[in-house]
């Protein structure tokens, strides 16, 4: 009796070893079936195919990639040209909801879709920018890039003095802060002007004022010009107001963007 109950589990264990040669050689573990042409007691890993997972079909080795072979669940395998049907799919749907451009907004050798190529980008499409260095830069834009008929937005006009020479140039001018105490000096200096209190950052409120005063066919943006942190922070302006106010030009004061532009010798197309 003591041998026997020693034995049990060794027998239960031969018994599960046995269980599962039997199953791979029926060829019922998941995702394996065996290769044709090989009896079912010949099956290896070599002469097993795989099921792809969107098409079904059972395919060798060589269709898939060396990651997905390596899976461990099968189910999750796609054969190459699966994978590669996907990515267009995928690459068509990025192009109707615009994430990526059109092929025909390509230039050069990518002038279609490919793995491995990256696409170029329709920089070209957006609103031109004119960087001022300092304060005198920044005023002579005006007399050069606003016509009559415009009206200007002015995002950080201060007292208006900027303001009023923009709103002397062209039909009218608006200018937007954040501070009571300087736009009331303003308004004191300047009682023709349109000054407001709304933050760079408010877009909300900025579209309102949008088809309240204008559209603003161009908009000069002058806040916190002499620190690294404000290029980011403009750029980030200049991207937003571009899609929601839609100017036909920026004109921006800010030293330290003009440095970056001043060191960048080319742009790689």
């Amino acid at each position: 009796m003591r041998s026997t109950a020693a034995n049990a589990p060794v027998a239960v264990g031969l018994a599960a070893a046995v269980a599962a040669c039997a199953a791979m050689a029926a060829g019922r573990l998941q995702g394996y079936i065996p290769h044709a042409g090989t009896n079912a007691g010949e099956t290896s890993a070599n002469s097993l195919l795989r099921r792809c997972r969107r098409c079904g079909a059972s395919k060798g080795r060589e269709c898939f990639a060396p990651k997905q072979w390596a899976r461990a669940d099968p189910t999750k395998r796609t054969c190459k040209p699966c994978c590669v049907s996907l990515d267009e799919e995928r690459v068509a749907r990025e192009q109707a909801s615009g994430v990526v451009p059109s092929p025909k907004a390509w230039s050069g050798r990518h002038n279609k879709p490919s793995r491995g190529k990256a696409p170029r980008h329709a920089i070209h499409d957006k609103q031109p920018i004119v960087v001022a260095e300092n304060i005198d830069d920044y005023r002579a834009a005006i007399d050069k890039y606003v016509r009559d008929t415009d009206v200007v937005l002015e995002v950080g006009c201060h007292q208006g003095c900027s303001t009023v020479l923009m709103d002397n140039a062209g039909r009218r001018a608006v200018g937007v802060d954040k501070g009571q105490h300087v736009l009331s000096e303003g308004k004191r200096l300047h009682p023709q002007l349109a000054l407001h209190d709304i933050d760079a950052s408010d877009v909300s409120a900025l579209t309102r004022l949008n088809a309240e005063e204008g559209p603003f066919d161009i908009i000069f943006i002058d806040i916190g010009g002499g620190s690294l942190a404000s290029v980011g922070n403009v750029w980030a302006l200049i991207e937003t107001y571009g899609k929601v106010l839609k100017p036909r030009i920026f004109v921006v004061k800010s030293f330290k963007l003009a440095e970056l532009l001043h060191r960048c010798s080319a742009v790689v197309h």
